[in-house]
């Protein structure tokens, strides 16, 4: 997932560690920038932290790739139009198999564009069904410090605005006592 502000870009390192088997240009520099020059595992506890980018040209390049979600362009769907975009995209994945099934084995071998476009749309879904997760109150994503938004803020800004407020405030309350009984 991407998320744009101020100029900047921040991006999941799930999408970085991708980055190199999904693009068609050279994106390497990127993957070190964002996740250093370091060994380092990306596994549950860190896969939704954000590596953030300030260059333009870094900037524009994140822009341009449609296969990593844009939080911006999705955070305000409702439930119902989240789970209709993730079978939407399940049954693209679904049918590309079946393509690439239907194909020689010849072809199969030649055709890593296919193989390439299938991964690009499962890790779309991978993150829809992330969202719906966060949401869902059954994963933390670790935003940015610059986005300056706590566990309220998003909630009521980015996923509730067209909830009932009734519903927001429960699920705020329900947040909220979370957080106290974590402490």
């Amino acid at each position: 997932m991407k998320y744009f502000k101020n100029g900047k870009v921040y991006v999941h390192y799930n999408d970085l560690i991708n980055l190199p088997q999904l693009c068609e240009v050279g994106s390497s520099d990127l993957v070190r920038k964002g996740l250093g020059e370091g060994y380092i595992v990306i596994d549950d506890s860190n896969r939704y932290n954000f590596a953030e980018f300030d260059l333009p040209e870094e900037v524009e390049f994140f822009r341009n790739i449609d296969w990593i979600l844009d939080y911006g362009e999705i955070k305000y769907l409702n439930e119902e139009d989240l789970e209709r975009l993730a079978q939407r995209k399940f049954l693209e994945n679904q049918l590309l198999i079946e393509t690439y099934n239907n194909l020689s084995e010849q072809e199969q071998d030649n055709n890593y564009d296919l193989i390439r476009q299938h991964r690009r749309i499962w890790h779309q879904f991978k993150d829809l069904v992330a969202i719906h997760d966060y949401r869902s109150g059954n994963l933390e994503l670790n935003l940015p410090d610059e986005l300056d938004c706590s566990v309220n803020e998003i909630i009521y800004n980015d996923i509730c605005k067209t909830k009932e407020k009734s519903l927001i405030k429960r699920i705020i309350d329900s947040v909220n006592y979370k957080n106290s009984a974590k402490k």
